[in-house]
């Protein structure tokens, strides 16, 4: 796949959080590690406004976990599950 291009008016809220998606995607793929607190810190250093609400955070996280059911990290039968 290719570049792709994102736009948002400010170039904070929307791009921002794009970019934190795609580095946290990059890290799990490579390093099996998440950080997402992590690389929203360092993104948030060099893009002023960016991943400033609660909800952006969730959203993120959300995400991720689609993420990972979807390509078999985690099994979703163990998700909530009671022993």
């Amino acid at each position: 796949m290719g570049p792709i291009c994102l736009l948002c008016p400010t170039g904070v809220h929307r791009s921002g959080t794009y970019a934190v998606l795609d580095i946290v995607l990059d890290r799990i793929k490579s390093e099996k590690k998440i950080g997402l607190l992590e690389t929203a810190s360092i993104v948030r250093k060099q893009r002023y406004g960016c991943m400033t609400n609660y909800s952006h955070y969730k959203h993120m996280a959300d995400l991720i976990v689609r993420y990972a059911i979807a390509t078999g990290i985690v099994d979703i039968r163990q998700i909530n599950r009671k022993e």
